[in-house]
């Protein structure tokens, strides 16, 4: 008789599933609807982790590790990656499939996990994932186990590293993390579905993903710099994220990264922008404007919860 075991739980536009004897089975739905991540019910969100599967080797011992393409503008890979680029960041301590929480200073592998990674809830270890990891120079936080402890892996990191950026959802580890050094970065991400107290941990953090969630609109926006795209917005909160995110900026438009630097001044002294995709000459760029924050669309993911 072969026995089946979970070999990992992951949210997908705020479903739940299960991998388990190769397969993804649904666990709990809902009813969001996303079109940039082209998911309107449950159908779509199980064929996007089966699309990973098969391409990636994401949830198997086939798992890419490195990646230097950027997907999207303002994903939370793409900004960490640019910063280590930039000599801002020392390390990241972020999350992968089959490995857990993992600590590296190489772009190309933060990218390479988290490029195609996000709603990772649990994972067991695949061996193959960790020795490839290892080799590349990451530091896996618990390879017997895969354990996924953004805390114990900035904890870690720091023992090799100062500027550190982290990847954690809307909870507690945000004021745990604060206590630990004044380097740290926090990224908050994965954040729909939040409620109001959870919300209300984001404020302590550096760069916030707005996801669909209702409730990290109401409560961090009002509270943030500056604001990045409009459908699934990005909340800049402290003069730490506005420099994290500059080499992302002027590597997407050059002209805007100029403009954002010169305006870093005067963010910092209160006066709140947006920074957003519009079409000229039928080309997409960036455009950076003065504006009350947030800015909301409906356009985005929908409902809001």
């Amino acid at each position: 008789m072969t026995e089946f075991f979970i070999e990992d739980v992951i949210e997908r536009c705020n479903r739940t599933f299960v991998h388990i004897g190769g397969d993804f089975v649904l666990v709990e739905d809902s009813p969001i609807s996303c079109p940039f991540l082209k998911v309107s019910d449950w159908r779509g969100a199980w064929m996007a982790l089966y699309l990973r599967k098969l391409k990636f080797g994401q949830f198997t011992d086939k798992r890419h590790i490195t990646d230097h393409c950027r997907y999207v503008p303002f994903g939370a890979s793409e900004i960490i990656m640019d910063a280590l680029e930039a000599q801002i960041l020392d390390a990241a301590v972020l999350v992968c499939d089959g490995a857990g929480t993992v600590i590296t200073e190489r772009p190309e592998l933060v990218q390479g996990i988290g490029g195609r990674m996000s709603g990772l809830v649990y994972t067991t270890p695949r061996h193959n994932t960790i020795h490839k990891l290892e080799r590349k120079g990451a530091i896996v936080l618990n390879p017997e186990t895969a354990r996924i402890d953004p805390v114990e892996g900035v904890k870690k990191a720091l023992e090799l590293y100062k500027r550190i950026a982290v990847t954690v959802t809307a909870s507690r580890d945000i004021e745990r993390l604060r206590e630990l050094s004044d380097d740290i970065s926090i990224f908050v991400v994965h954040t729909t579905g939040v409620t109001p107290p959870q919300s209300h941990y984001t404020l302590g953090a550096d760069i916030v993903w707005g996801c669909a969630s209702l409730h990290i609109r109401e409560i961090t926006g009002p509270q943030s710099l500056l604001q990045l795209g409009v459908a699934i917005p990005v909340f800049v909160l402290t003069e730490r994220g506005i420099n994290l995110i500059i080499p992302r900026i002027c590597a997407a438009s050059p002209g805007v990264g100029r403009i954002l630097k010169e305006k870093r001044d005067d963010i910092l002294s209160g006066t709140t922008y947006l920074i957003h995709h519009v079409w000229d000459y039928k080309k997409v760029d960036l455009t950076m404007e003065k504006c009350a924050l947030p800015v909301l669309v409906d356009k985005g993911p929908h409902p809001l919860i």
